[in-house]
């Protein structure tokens, strides 16, 4: 049994060997964007539909975009009420209270669904990681080992993510709301950040994907099975 995850749009990663179009670099930049970073240049963007110029004068405007897609996209494939469950930060950990880049984001999509999203930020990591992009783990065994429960979300549960590479977050998380009784209906990102060997076109409005569980998550045997077996 999959995760469905759906994402705003593809980005790549590598450069070797591809003359990257214009689409390349606005999901490029859209990623930076969405991460907190500092674009230093114009690009282009799709808002309802038409293309628009974006610097860092506007960059918000983006994130408005982003937000009303997710909350279209939700509504379309959930039933309501939704929470979304943000995968945290490397530094979310637990204690800490103030908020972490991808809960603001899951939030930003809360505050234009009126009222039909919620956001609850009730996963933590137990001590500081090393983010994936540089050099941390995506080991979705070691992650889910560090990885903590801190709230009772409430309705359809929807994991949310800023960036979405291997899945290994989704699949921590996944598991662990799984262990503690929750059903979690899917998932959503931002950006999917490709990996050469993907097949994925580089777009916006790409279309959903799915990641598997390993299959000793259950005592080594499939998830189908294990489902089948009444555990």
């Amino acid at each position: 049994m999959p995760i469905k995850i759906h994402a705003f749009c593809a980005s790549r990663t590598w450069t070797d060997g591809v003359k990257w179009r214009d689409e390349d670099y606005s999901a490029n930049f859209f990623k930076k964007t969405v991460k907190g970073e500092r674009v230093t240049r114009e690009y282009k963007f799709p808002v309802s539909g038409i293309k628009i110029g974006i610097g860092p004068g506007n960059s918000d405007v983006v994130l408005g975009e982003f937000a009303r897609w997710a909350v279209g996209r939700l509504r379309r494939i959930h039933d309501r009420p939704i929470t979304l469950v943000p995968i945290p930060n490397s530094s979310a950990v637990v204690g800490n209270s103030t908020p972490f880049r991808t809960a603001i984001l899951a939030e930003r999509v809360a505050q234009a669904s009126n009222g039909d999203v919620q956001m609850l930020p009730c996963l933590r990591w137990a001590k500081a990681m090393d983010p994936s992009h540089k050099g941390g783990s995506r080991d979705p065994y070691a992650l889910k080992a560090q990885m903590r429960l801190t709230g009772d979300p409430k309705g359809q549960i929807v994991l949310f993510d800023d960036v979405v590479t291997t899945g290994s977050h989704f699949i921590a998380g996944y598991n662990l709301l799984r262990e503690n009784g929750y059903s979690v209906r899917g998932a959503i990102a931002a950006v999917r950040s490709l990996l050469p060997e993907d097949e994925q076109p580089v777009v916006f409005n790409i279309e959903p994907f799915e990641i598997r569980l390993p299959e000793d998550w259950f005592g080594g045997i499939s998830l189908q099975d294990f489902l089948s077996s009444g555990n």
